[in-house]
């Protein structure tokens, strides 16, 4: 099995703090992860004027210029500087920027022309499926024919979700839709559960990439505090991630 790409998702858990994305993007290197992601999408159009999670959004998205300042402090550490993209405007820039690889959240499963732009640029995609149809995943995968490799991580589109809410066996089912398309069975989890535990059980089942939100202190206030691992517990599960793999 090996080891999977472990992705440590800091999301909006900078808080528009950009020395505490560079402290974060640190202490999730420290922990073993191989992927700092954050998200970049305009949040007025993707969520709405009227969205309770507008104002976390707009602190919490970083720009264009910020982006190019982490890329190069994740460069200097050592860690993979990641983007969860949700326009298709703004693969141009994340091409100039250098992104080894491309995130697609599940909200966007539908957006086809994102597909299309990332599709162009050849690279590895790794896609959440939370709100995906199975006929949602296979015009996907039509429209990324030409990208290196696709990933499809299960996930519960619940902010947090719970345990008895997740359910591992829909892993085989993402391994059979590759399978039909003709692409390897390449997939993963992408956990919005503030426990370490199905983490680490999609591992022993076979995922080959992790994403799980990262928070510095769990007593700080975002909308994606709920749903994120404190740093302790972060490493503790990259120790076991290891250990499984090994095993």
């Amino acid at each position: 099995m090996g080891n999977p790409i472990i992705i440590a998702e800091i999301g909006l858990n900078w808080f528009g703090n950009i020395n505490l994305a560079k402290e974060l993007c640190y202490n999730v290197y420290e922990c073993g992860a191989n992927i700092a992601k954050f998200q970049l999408y305009k949040p007025e159009e993707l969520l709405g004027k009227e969205s309770p999670y507008l104002t976390d959004a707009i602190k919490g998205v970083p720009t264009k210029e910020q982006c190019i300042e982490l890329k190069e402090y994740c460069d200097l550490v050592g860690i993979e500087f990641g983007l969860s993209v949700f326009h298709p405007d703004l693969i141009d820039f994340t091409e100039n920027l250098g992104l080894k690889r491309y995130k697609v959240g599940s909200r966007s499963i539908k957006d086809l022309d994102l597909f299309k732009e990332i599709n162009a640029t050849r690279k590895e995609l790794i896609v959440s499926t939370g709100f995906a149809e199975e006929s949602d995943l296979y015009r996907m995968l039509f429209h990324t024919r030409d990208c290196k490799s696709v990933i499809l991580l299960y996930c519960v589109s619940n902010y947090p979700s719970i345990l008895r809410s997740i359910n591992l066996e829909k892993l085989d089912t993402l391994r059979t839709v590759l399978q039909t398309f003709g692409r390897p069975p390449r997939v993963g989890f992408s956990s919005h559960c503030p426990r370490i535990s199905p983490t680490m059980a999609a591992v022993a089942k076979g995922a080959v990439a992790v994403e799980n939100h990262v928070v510095k202190y769990k007593t700080m206030k975002g909308c994606d505090v709920s749903s994120s691992l404190s740093l302790s517990e972060y490493e503790k599960m990259i120790k076991y991630i290891r250990e499984i793999g090994e095993m």
